[in-house]
């Protein structure tokens, strides 16, 4: 049992330093600056998000002569939109799940909703190509 709990702790390790590549906030060390730094990290990566969607929409909306099926495709994209978040949410949470228990678990949850965030915006930047 006791190498159980060491491949255990290893394996939180090795999540750790791998959640925390991609983001500026390894270089703080209590759970609390972490946690506070990944939190903003997601809250921006929702706001960009959330300009984009926003930009896109309107343009569909605004621009409907460019394309006959441009209110349709609006429609279509506020409801996979929503089915994403729903998505993003859920997988999330199996990652918080995961690590239940470990102080890796909220930093692991945040940056996996920015990890989400930053593909989606891409995705949606890349939707009207």
């Amino acid at each position: 049992m006791g190498q159980m709990k060491s491949v255990i702790a290893g394996s939180m390790l090795v999540l750790s330093s791998q959640a925390m590549a991609g983001s500026e906030c390894g270089q703080f060390i209590s759970d609390a600056d972490i946690i506070d730094c990944v939190t903003q990290e997601s809250e921006r990566a929702d706001a960009r998000l959330d300009e984009t969607l926003r930009a896109l929409l309107d343009e569909l909306e605004s621009h409907p002569q460019n394309n006959p099926h441009a209110l349709e495709t609006r429609e279509l994209l506020v409801h996979a939109q929503d089915q994403w978040a729903a998505f993003r949410k859920t997988d999330c949470d199996a990652r918080f799940a995961l690590n239940q228990g470990g102080s890796i678990r909220i930093p692991a949850y945040q940056l996996c909703m920015t990890d989400h965030a930053q593909k989606r915006e891409q995705q949606l930047k890349g939707f009207l190509d």
